[in-house]
């Protein structure tokens, strides 16, 4: 089928980078934080936790991605090849709106229960993963997105 959408691998790809960067600042500041209190200069915690947050809010995205394809091209597969009115297009939409919303929401709790479970296991295993190394990269999840969207705005607008 020549609608079917693809996942956003710019995006993805950015938001590997976005977190790697997000990490090694964590990571950064937890060392001249130690530095400046005269504390050892790094505990392995801070490394995990920001390596659970990070991988957590990377694999979030992805599903939100896969979850949000996969929704969509099924509708593209009910709709079918042939041209529609603006009649028969609105009564389609209307038809598989609640279906495409039953996905999302799903998708979203699902989502939601990962960075919970996450965040529970960074405070229960507090030694292991540093809960603030945690918590910061799932956070970045907005400001990444948004500096991504610049950046294909900026790119888009060199290309036209």
């Amino acid at each position: 089928m020549q609608n079917k959408t693809k996942l956003p691998l710019f995006e993805v790809v950015s938001m590997i980078v976005g977190e790697i960067i997000t990490s090694a600042v964590i990571i950064a500041v937890f060392m001249i934080v130690n530095l400046i209190n005269k504390q050892p200069l790094l505990h392995y915690s801070v490394i995990l936790g920001a390596v659970l947050g990070s991988v957590i809010t990377v694999m979030n995205f992805i599903l939100l991605s896969v979850l949000t394809t996969r929704a969509v091209n099924n509708a593209l597969a009910d709709r079918g090849e042939a041209e529609m009115t603006d009649d028969e297009a609105a009564v389609f939409a209307k038809e598989h709106q609640a279906k495409l919303q039953l996905a999302m929401t799903v998708s979203y709790a699902i989502r939601i229960a990962t960075m919970v479970a996450a965040l529970i296991i960074a405070f229960i295993f507090k030694e292991v993963f540093n809960p603030i190394a945690t918590i910061v990269p799932i956070f970045m999840l907005r400001p990444i997105l948004t500096v991504t969207q610049l950046i294909l705005r900026k790119k888009e607008g060199k290309d036209g």
